[in-house]
């Protein structure tokens, strides 16, 4: 399923948020992608966590990243 306008501009008005907390940490980037999952298009929910995975690894929490990465794999068939 291909992503509609509404679902980009939804997708880059999530990521401009996540890089401004970037600096208050993994914690509350991770508390922000969570409340505002809900209210985005399933099909585009892999694309926020790969996001969220990235930057976890980029702040060495290895181990949340490598289990984001998975559940990454696992959403991906299904946003198509």
């Amino acid at each position: 399923m291909p992503e509609t306008p509404n679902s980009k501009y939804k997708y880059k008005v999530l990521l401009r948020d996540m890089k401004d907390m970037e600096k208050q940490g993994f914690a509350d980037v991770t508390k922000l992608l969570f409340t505002r999952i809900l209210n985005l298009p399933k099909k585009i929910h892999w694309r926020i966590m790969l996001d969220l995975a990235d930057f976890a690894k980029r702040e060495s929490k290895f181990r949340e990243a490598k289990m984001i990465f998975k559940l990454v794999a696992y959403l991906q068939p299904y946003a198509y």
